[in-house]
């Protein structure tokens, strides 16, 4: 999911996809709307917009995602609140491949972006808060990485070529660590969820892998190649719905605590040079 989780990380974009619903050389604007949970609690939502559009003579697909996030921090019945907004915009090929991409995060006031650019020869990245300096690399890269899952098997699935059984290599760029991470792509089987309709529709079952980490996340896709849901073993699920209840957010937010409760007690500690704990942790 990162894109999904990563959509506050222009690094990992592999939970939070960008749909696509048809060929560049047939799509028009289309508009769709998820809602996002983290364990049970919805936290947010997004819109994505897609259109035919052309990046450097090449012909593309135009993807804006918005989203919207409003969760509380307990720490040790502290409550904090945070809201956040946050865009990207991206050039891709209809197969996923990522010519362009810029994200834009807003939170109490301070807005922070990254842009990444195929040269050639890797990507260009450049990140910063605005009105502040701005950090510049070029991550070298023999060829262009794909942006997620979704728009890496849409087109496959519209063209009828996914098959039970099948497993496919994703390459993502891990912008942090200035790598390509693969990860893998299983196709799981046919099985039947809920769109935004409250319809039962047939969808294609993928699991995604991380053999570095060994987290899943599985998602569902139509028959145009967009996907319905997603849910990742980290417990965030993103699914498909109408404008009016994605944009329809809880009374109370998502709570989040960042203590855990422990046995036995520890004593906390506000000012110290050093503090050494063993912790033991059972599965």
């Amino acid at each position: 999911m990162k894109r999904w989780t990563a959509i506050a990380s222009l690094c990992c974009l592999a939970l939070l996809p960008l749909a696509l619903a048809a060929d560049a050389g047939e799509l028009t604007q289309t508009e769709r709307w998820y809602e996002q949970a983290m364990n049970g609690q919805k936290s947010g939502y997004f819109q994505v917009v897609w259109a035919p559009s052309t990046w450097e003579g090449k012909k593309t697909v135009h993807d804006t995602t918005r989203v919207f996030t409003s969760t509380v921090r307990n720490m040790i019945g502290q409550m904090d609140r945070f809201t956040t907004t946050t865009q990207v915009d991206l050039e891709r090929a209809q197969d996923g491949t990522l010519w362009h991409q810029r994200l834009q995060v807003e939170e109490a006031g301070r807005v922070q972006f990254e842009e990444l650019t195929w040269t050639g020869a890797g990507y260009d990245h450049v990140a910063g808060i605005v009105g502040e300096k701005q950090i510049e690399k070029h991550i070298p890269v023999g060829e262009p990485v794909k942006v997620d899952a979704e728009s890496y098997l849409g087109h496959l699935h519209r063209a009828g070529k996914l098959e039970t059984g099948q497993a496919y290599d994703l390459r993502l760029l891990n912008v942090r660590a200035e790598r390509v991470d693969v990860q893998k792509l299983e196709i799981v089987g046919m099985e039947s969820v809920t769109d935004e309709t409250g319809e039962k529709i047939e969808c294609v079952r993928v699991l995604q892998t991380d053999p570095r980490t060994k987290s899943t996340s599985t998602m569902w896709l139509d028959k145009d190649g967009a996907f319905v849901l997603i849910r990742d073993d980290a417990g965030h699920v993103i699914q498909r719905v109408t404008k009016s209840k994605a944009q329809a957010m809880p009374t109370k937010p998502a709570e989040m605590r960042i203590t855990t409760p422990e046995m036995p007690q520890v004593e906390r500690v506000f000012s110290a040079d050093r503090q050494f704990i063993d912790l033991h942790v059972q599965g």
